[in-house]
């Protein structure tokens, strides 16, 4: 079914933040008209599902105005129905009337309004569900200052969210009543919200499960105590069965200054109130009553217990962030030197550190620089008294994805008491490193994936032999796809439509080729896939990476401790360590050191979680290094 886009709700809800939405507004905003009747129930309107059954038609609708956006408002119904299966308001856009008119509304104003429905698909969000909307053409006043309907209570004291279902019977497009499943909102998350779209709710007992980014978080309500995939640290974590629906992204208003630091655990003391919006992908509580202030939990930054020893080799993976020379904190301080203390002191200082997310010198500013010189002997000199050294092979211009003119790449650190770097070949740009008989590479350190169309405008896999206790090892330092283009969890595509697993499985098959013939060559060679792998070990594309060769250790932690990563709530596992069989026995320990995601954005030293493993890698009398 055809929807419109031209008053899209990404900008709609950017002029609302902009406004705010309790702005003062004229006393009397619109010129009396003719008598406006019948009216159809807002009800109706909405109807059960994601599509309005009087799409494109006319309307005349009665409510009370419960919040003014800068190009809209959202109107609600003082005479409900009894159904849990439709919402009781819409949203209001400029169709006959004015934008300048609708902005003059106020709070509180009972108004009769004719128009036609439209269901509106944010131009930002090409996935999106539609929000059901009238395009206003007349507004009639009834009165003004009218006591606003009683918010929806959401938690055990009034409707309680799906904890595991987002949509499990849709085949299709949910604004497609063709393939769209039974509207269930007991069951699937996604209908449960849209119930209640646009309507005021209010959640108690509200604790987030992240920090702010852009005036929003992600809360759950009743202190978490029902949420299936809380852990004893206050994150919701995700699992292949449990998409954690009941997680509600919240946005302040530019009025509400300053905000608090939020992390995981923040428990704020009084309910969040608002109206429930749609917006980029995820349902929204733009809240437009006072924030009520909070407590931040007495949570503590990890720090490993994995230690290297004489036959032990300690390896970490850990994606920096963006990192360049001038990388610096919103209160000021190096991140360099933050990444640096994470290293040595949270993982305490890891034989081989493979890092992802290094910008070149001169950082997201697009001058043609490529190198990242000054980056790797900050990290160094920061890193004394332990002695590290920096390899890496910088990107071609512009040519590897990530922030525009950043040029990132992967890169190791190695302790040179403990491990020596196995320098074979002359790297040059372009050139793709290969197995050779022995087995050996022919470049080390050296990128793969150079010349592949799946690695086109992507990270390129970084490789290196190492040698300790005089067995050599073979790193695969991996930046894969990022999830860019998928579309939402809470998107009318149901199930997701996965664009970027495609690529990643390109990827992962070339990875897995060249893991493959390594071990041909020699089948207890020690082999390490290792980096932001952005995929869950749940999913194909690490099934694949793993094949019959290697096994995911991240797979081997209690479920509730599988995370690396938070994105809209959900506590994600996207970092792994991959060893082959060689490398794998009762030796091998792995610990995730939760030290960033959980914490206020404003003091995370990185967005992602760094992973330390410990393996049993005993003596051997000497490593081929020949050229």
């Amino acid at each position: 079914m055809r929807s419109v886009s031209e008053n899209c709700l990404g900008v709609l809800i950017a002029a609302a933040v902009v406004a705010g939405c309790m702005a003062p507004l004229i006393k009397r905003p619109v010129q009396p008209t003719s008598e406006l009747r019948p009216t159809t129930a807002i009800h109706t309107v909405q109807a059960p599902g994601h599509v309005s059954p009087l799409n494109h038609q006319p309307v005349v609708v009665e409510g009370v105005v419960t919040a003014v956006f800068r190009a809209g408002v959202w109107l609600q119904s003082i005479t409900p129905d009894d159904s849990l299966l439709t919402s009781e308001a819409v949203f209001i856009t400029a169709g006959g009337v004015s934008e300048t008119n609708l902005r003059r509304l106020r709070v509180g104003d009972r108004l009769r309004i004719g128009g036609t429905v439209r269901e509106i698909i944010s131009r930002y969000n090409a996935g999106g569900l539609p929000v059901t909307s009238i395009s206003a053409d007349r507004i009639e006043y009834v009165t003004e200052s009218v006591v606003l309907p009683a918010p929806i209570v959401i938690g055990r004291h009034g409707r309680v969210p799906p904890h595991r279902v987002i949509d499990n019977d849709s085949n299709g497009q949910l604004d497609d009543t063709a393939v769209a499943g039974e509207f269930d909102p007991t069951e699937d998350g996604i209908d449960f919200w849209e119930s209640l779209e646009g309507m005021r709710i209010q959640v108690e007992g509200a604790v987030a499960l992240g920090g702010i980014w852009r005036r929003r978080t992600v809360v759950v309500g009743d202190g978490g105590s029902e949420a299936s995939g809380l852990n004893r640290r206050g994150a919701l974590v995700a699992g292949g069965d449990d998409a954690n629906p009941e997680r509600l992204v919240v946005e302040f208003s530019r009025q509400s200054q300053p905000l608090p630091l939020i992390s995981v655990g923040y428990r704020f003391t009084a309910p969040l109130i608002g109206v429930l919006h749609y917006d980029r992908g995820a349902f929204t509580l733009i809240v437009t009553d006072p924030v009520p202030s909070g407590r931040l939990p007495e949570l503590q930054a990890e720090t490993t217990k994995l230690q290297g020893a004489t036959d032990y080799l300690t390896v970490a993976t850990f994606n920096v962030l963006n990192l360049h020379p001038g990388s610096r904190f919103k209160a000021g301080g190096s991140r360099v030197d933050s990444v640096a203390r994470a290293i040595a002191e949270n993982l305490g200082g890891p034989d081989i550190v493979a890092l992802q997310e290094i910008q070149d010198d001169s950082g997201p500013t697009n001058d043609g620089v490529v190198e990242a010189r000054r980056t790797a002997e900050r990290l160094v000199a920061a890193l004394l008294p332990l002695h590290y050294e920096y390899c890496e092979l910088p990107p071609t211009d512009l040519a590897d994805g990530g922030q525009p003119g950043g040029n990132i790449r992967s890169a190791f650190l190695y302790r040179t008491d403990r491990v020596r770097l196995i320098s074979r070949g002359q790297p040059q740009r372009g050139l793709q490193a290969r197995i050779l008989k022995g087995p050996r590479l022919s470049l080390s350190p050296g990128r793969i994936g150079t010349r592949e169309q799946a690695f086109r405008g992507s990270r390129k896999p970084l490789v290196a032999e190492f040698e300790f206790n005089g067995q050599r090892l073979f790193l695969f330092n991996c930046h894969l796809k990022s999830k860019r283009g998928d579309s939402p969890r809470f998107g009318r595509h149901q199930p997701r439509v996965l664009e970027s697993e495609r690529i990643r499985l390109q990827q992962v098959r070339l990875i897995n080729g060249m893991v493959h013939e390594l071990l041909t060559h020699q089948a207890d060679a020690n082999v390490i896939v290792l980096g932001d792998l952005n995929d869950f070990n749940y999913s194909e594309s690490l099934q694949v990476l793993c094949g019959e060769q290697l096994t995911n250790l991240t797979g081997s932690l209690p479920a509730q401790d599988r995370y690396s990563y938070i994105y809209q709530g959900n506590a994600e596992l996207l970092d792994h360590v991959l060893v082959s069989s060689a490398l794998l026995g009762k030796a091998a320990d792995v610990d995730i050191v939760h030290m960033n995601c959980e914490f206020p954005t404003a003091t995370q030293v990185s967005d992602h979680d760094p992973v330390v493993v410990r393996l049993h890698v005993p003596p051997l009398s000497s490593v081929d290094d020949s050229p």
